[in-house]
């Protein structure tokens, strides 16, 4: 025996009082699984269609007979056969199973015949007339003996020489049966033709139920404890069941039981005062606790190996709180834990912490703090308890009642709520999860975990619900959660569901979860897909043993070996833009019990390559582009000749040109000897003007070639850039004034650029020119030279016809005129482009026809130091 054990029972000798007495047997009650609603399964594919007959196949699929054919039910799916693969959509009349598995099926029109996936007719000419029409209610005698009749929404039982009449208006079903077969799992399927088709689970493999129980605890040599409606603790072990009431030395009022580090303890109230048991192999120990509270409710095991109870809060002389037993009583008084309340919950994480949870929130230990206390490191004022314990006030969520309290095999700790849903504190952090987060309550009555996830019981019949890493999934069925409060796993892998029936009657439920996994099967898997690369899949589950139904099978998939999607009960899935190549597709079921179908369903397909990405495309492509590298040299090459010839061309032009213009100035000067009359004098400057006109013409070809060539040399200097349009502005003058024109100039402060100056004030001169001879007579041209940031904008603005938007991009380009009657070969606007270009601005126009033009261009402003 341990120094542990030895203290606990010599407290109890010393301070409390041992009962002894023999324990005695106790036979369980179980309810009747007819009246059971979460064994009852509708099928609601059947409803309305009229349902008359049933039978099971050799393979386990159900039959059904109706006014509208015949439908087989096998794993999940419904087949229905119509005129074309089978009898077609009149009434069945009958269906039966022959030795042989063949399926024959009777209608007015004959006898047909399933075998190996085939329908045959058997016979013709049957009589018209409908056996249902008057027989009499159905009658079925099972394996075990008893003789099932159906009648108008009810189902008579004999067994035994006794007779029991259920109501099935829970089902519900209302409607009179018109066939009952028994399934080889043992279930009973009943025929409705109005509600249709029902199953009945009569078996005790999964489910079974015991009344006036609740579940407490699995000690670790093997029995189940239970509590009992009646007050008293149940044993349950392979040799049968025990009771341990007050008259076998039980207290009178047993609470929870709980395995502690030597055995099953037991708290709660015995005459009214709040008591501890001990289980001592074969009775109890009892001691009572006087001065505590009337009762306690709760208990947990520390790590360190001491036992904790909750009282369910201080009364009139009762301090209240929690008592601790290691090696020695502690009691911690209500006011020394912080106001705690009713202790509902007690639970402790592996750094030694325990957790309280009561109706005025949750309350932490820490064995830490009560050392320093012992050992004098700070004020005692409040006492050791007060200065170990603390509640847990930083979260909102944890100051209102707390209704449970779980650690899970990783260490977290979750709290349930009353009405902030649960909580969890993973050492560092708190999580809340609530409605807000996914919970269909914020009221939690009890939290446990199951086959290592957690499981979580709603308040208010809301369901069980289990957490699969990414969210709440709804598990067990609907009617099953009802009325459940608590739940706990036992060491055998059944869980164990604790309940209250409206009427007030405890009930304990054993859900063995189903082991085996779901099957998965691809219905919609394309071999090849477009080059688009969308591609849809559809696919389908299948349990095993029917206890999930299809509806509620999840499903997870991925391609090419990635990450698996989380859970979700869609059935389909459409990919899109999916690269070309082979690729690999799987998807897998899990069931409700979180069974993973280990084989996923894998099939493997081809996105189809784009027509550009073909072999011969390529090919194609490449001699495509081979050509055009070819064409574009040679362009390119022609271009480059055809600019030498433009520049030799004009330069030899040029010479002789200028020697004409030479002869001509002379003969205008009188050099050349005699005196002009004036007809040949206007007509020496008239060949004059077109000399100077062509010499201009034959220097754009020059500067053009020159620029395309890069052989354009600037002569880059500081200078006002102002001063240079006013010069070009006065120079123009004369111009304007012998159209009417109104020329002016905006300019600002001085701003300096750093470039060619000739060759700006040859682009000054190009866009003045071009507005002056476009600008009617008696129209305006403006000129405005501003800074805006570190950029100069010179803009030259009209009042002539305007350019229309589809040519104000070609204006831009060589030999482009607006108007084919002008004068020019359409060079000045290419040349400025390319010459503001050079100096790293920027060229544009503004314009709508009928309201002018405005052409602007730009240059850096030169960076000038101060002073």
């Amino acid at each position: 025996m341990t120094r542990f054990t030895f203290a606990f029972f010599a407290l109890f000798a010393v301070q409390g009082f041992c009962f002894s007495a023999f324990a005695g047997s106790y036979a369980p009650s179980h309810p009747d699984p007819v009246e059971e609603p979460w064994r009852w399964r509708a099928f609601p594919e059947t409803r309305g269609i009229g349902v008359r007959c049933i039978a099971e196949g050799k393979d386990g699929a159900i039959w059904v007979g109706a006014d509208t054919g015949v439908r087989r039910y096998s794993e999940g799916e419904w087949r229905v056969y119509t005129q074309k693969d089978g009898p077609g959509a009149g009434p069945i009349h009958r269906i039966r199973v022959a030795p042989d598995s063949a399926v024959y099926v009777t209608t007015q029109e004959g006898v047909w015949r399933f075998h190996r996936w085939e329908w045959t007719r058997q016979q013709e000419g049957v009589p018209a007339s409908d056996p249902f029409q008057g027989q009499g209610a159905p009658r079925l005698q099972t394996r075990d003996g008893t003789v099932w009749i159906g009648g108008e929404g009810c189902l008579t039982a004999l067994r035994g020489g006794t007779r029991k009449v259920y109501s099935l208006t829970h089902v519900p079903l209302f409607g009179p049966l018109l066939d009952l077969i028994e399934a080889q799992d043992g279930s009973l399927y009943l025929a409705s033709r109005e509600e249709g088709l029902f199953r009945l689970d009569l078996t005790e493999a999964r489910y079974k139920t015991w009344e006036n129980l609740h579940a407490a605890c699995s000690s670790s040599d093997g029995p189940l404890w239970f509590l009992t409606q009646d007050s008293a603790v149940v044993r349950q072990e392979a040799a049968g069941w025990t009771r341990y009431g007050v008259g076998e030395g039980m207290m009178d009022s047993p609470a929870q039981v709980v395995e502690g580090p030597d055995g099953v303890c037991v708290c709660g109230s015995h005459r009214g005062v709040a008591a501890t048991g001990r289980w001592r192999g074969k009775r109890w120990e009892i001691q009572r606790h006087p001065g505590l509270a009337r009762s306690l409710c709760c208990a947990c095991l520390a790590p360190d190996g001491s036992v904790w109870f909750g009282s369910e809060g201080a009364g009139k002389g009762e301090p209240g709180g929690l008592l601790r037993f290691n090696r020695e009583w502690r009691h911690f008084t209500d006011e020394e834990v912080g106001g705690i309340g009713d202790v509902a919950a007690l639970a402790s994480t592996p750094d030694g912490r325990v957790w309280a949870g009561g109706s005025r929130g949750l309350h932490v230990f820490d064995p830490l703090r009560l050392a320093g206390a012992r050992s004098g490191q700070a004020s005692t004022s409040s006492g050791q308890g007060g200065r170990a314990w603390r509640p847990v006030a930083q979260i909102e969520e944890l100051t209102g009642p707390v209704t449970a309290l779980h650690v899970t095999p990783d260490g977290d700790l979750w709290v349930g709520t009353r009405s902030a849903g649960a909580l969890r504190f993973d050492g560092r952090t708190w999580a809340i999860h609530n409605t807000r987060t996914g919970l269909p309550s914020n009221g939690v009555s009890c939290i446990a975990t199951v086959d290592s996830s957690l499981s979580v019981v709603l308040d208010h019949n809301r369901g069980i619900l289990r957490q699969d890493g990414q969210g709440w999934v709804r598990t067990m069925d609907a009617d099953l959660s009802a009325e459940t409060e608590g739940l706990f796993q036992d060491r055998q892998g059944a869980v164990w569901l604790n309940g209250v029936s409206r009427e007030g009657q405890w009930k304990a439920i054993r859900y063995q979860p189903d082991r085996d996994p779901p099957e998965t099967t691809l219905t919609l898997k394309p071999d090849r897909v477009a080059p688009s690369g969308n591609a849809a899949w559809e696919w389908i589950g299948k349990d095993p043993h029917h206890s999930t139904p299809q509806e509620e099978l999840q499903y997870s998939h991925r391609l090419n070996g990635g990450e698996w999607s989380p859970f979700a009960s869609q059935r389909g899935y459409l990919f899109l833009s999916i690269p070309q190549g082979t690729h690999t597709f799987e998807v897998r079921a899990r069931d409700r019990d979180f069974n993973v179908d280990p084989t996923p369903a894998v099939h493997r397909f081809v996105v189809e390559p784009s027509l550009w990405s073909t072999s011969w495309w390529i090919w194609m492509g490449a001699f495509l582009i081979l050509g055009m590298v070819v064409l574009v040299k040679q362009i390119i090459q022609r271009d480059r000749q055809l600019s030498e010839f433009v520049s030799v061309v004009s330069h030899d032009m040029k010479t002789p040109l200028t020697a004409i213009l030479v002869y001509i100035d002379n003969l205008l000067d009188g050099i050349g000897g005699g005196t002009l009359t004036e007809k040949q004098a206007r007509t020496l400057r008239r060949a004059r003007d077109n000399g100077e006109r062509l010499t201009r013409m034959i220097n754009d070809l020059l500067d053009l070639s020159r620029m395309e060539a890069g052989k354009l040399r600037l002569h880059r200097t500081s200078f006002p850039l102002t001063e240079s349009v006013r010069e070009v502005v006065e120079g123009l003058q004369p111009v304007a004034g012998e159209k009417g024109i109104d020329l002016t100039l905006t300019e600002e402060a001085d701003v300096y650029v750093r470039a060619d100056r000739d060759r700006i004030e040859q682009v000054l001169t190009n866009l003045m020119g071009n507005a002056l001879k476009f600008t009617p007579q008696g129209g305006r041209v403006q000129v405005e030279v501003r800074q805006i940031d570190r950029t100069a904008r010179v803009g030259v603005s009209d009042t002539g016809p305007g350019i229309h938007p589809n040519q104000q991009e070609a204006i831009f380009q060589r030999f482009h005129q607006v108007k084919k009657e002008d004068m020019g070969i359409g060079l000045g606007l290419a040349i400025s482009k390319k010459l503001v270009e050079l100096h790293r601005g920027r060229v544009w126009v503004q314009s709508q026809v009928g309201k002018g033009s405005k052409f602007f261009f730009t240059l850096p402003v030169e960076k000038r130091g101060k002073g």
